[in-house]
């Protein structure tokens, strides 16, 4: 833990001196050519999935084609591409216990109807055990004027939680206590005709002593709470960049702290 701590500290602050033999991206996946609804079809590199070309009878699926590995880190983000229509365009996390396609024209998401699923639709909400949660607020979801949307899933495999992103802002830990004995893979489904949804990010990370850490400062901050309050790590007397880590969010650097720099640190 302490080799890979000291990596990602490096990385961080002086990525020019990262060995390029050294990769963190663990377990690449894509997007499964047999773990999928009828209705769906893929790109040739598996990236970009086509949802209900002509008309949507329901719900389809595609599920990512590994499992995601035990005591690990694993983001991966996907775009969205106007118009924005349909009941249903969400992306999370899924066991096989979930149908991957419904032709009975309600229009419900396939993600998030049981404990099995975690997931976070279009339109700013997240769904699991058939309950929702406002994450975004509504007025930031304009698909009047967006022209795309990107959602990225931040599944901490050791700490067992879920946390999302939404067009680049963090809004931090929306689910914890993601039982550690289910084995889950990404997955994303869609109601909507003609809908394309791309990944576009796609790794993981070893456990890392930099990772343990912030998961030790954010349990005995904001506890166990299903949306934490992250006002409350803003609140410690430390570093703009180290508080930005802590809330997995953006960190745009002021002109007076040398070269600007704008990344998402997760």
């Amino acid at each position: 833990p302490l080799q890979y701590g000291c990596l990602l500290s490096i990385t961080l602050y002086y990525p020019a001196f990262v060995p390029q033999t050294v990769t963190m991206e663990l377990n690449p996946w894509q997007w499964s050519e047999t773990d999928k609804g009828s209705s769906v079809k893929l790109s040739s590199n598996c990236s970009r999935v086509f949802f209900h070309e002509g008309n949507s009878l329901g719900c389809s699926a595609v599920m990512g084609n590994l499992p995601f590995g035990k005591c690990m880190e694993h983001y991966f983000e996907v775009e969205m591409y106007r118009p924005f229509h349909g009941n249903v365009r969400m992306v999370g996390i899924t066991t096989h216990l979930v149908p991957l396609e419904t032709f009975d024209y309600s229009y419900q998401p396939l993600i998030g109807q049981t404990k099995c699923s975690f997931g976070l639709n279009y339109n700013g909400k997240a769904y699991h055990n058939g309950q929702t949660v406002q994450v975004v607020k509504e007025s930031d979801v304009d698909i009047e004027t967006l022209e795309k949307i990107t959602i990225g899933v931040l599944y901490d495999a050791f700490s067992n939680t879920i946390s999302f992103l939404f067009n680049g802002c963090s809004y931090g830990t929306i689910y914890r206590s993601v039982d550690p004995s289910m084995q889950y893979y990404p997955i994303v489904c869609s109601t909507a005709r003609n809908s394309v949804i791309q990944l576009t990010v796609c790794r993981s990370t070893v456990a890392t002593l930099k990772n343990l850490c912030r998961a030790a400062i954010r349990k005995y901050t904001i506890g166990n709470q299903i949306q934490g309050d992250e006002h409350v790590l803003n609140s410690l007397p430390l570093p703009p960049q180290l508080l930005s880590y802590l809330n997995f969010s953006t960190y745009e650097a002021k002109p007076d702290e040398g070269t600007i720099r704008k990344e998402t640190i997760v």
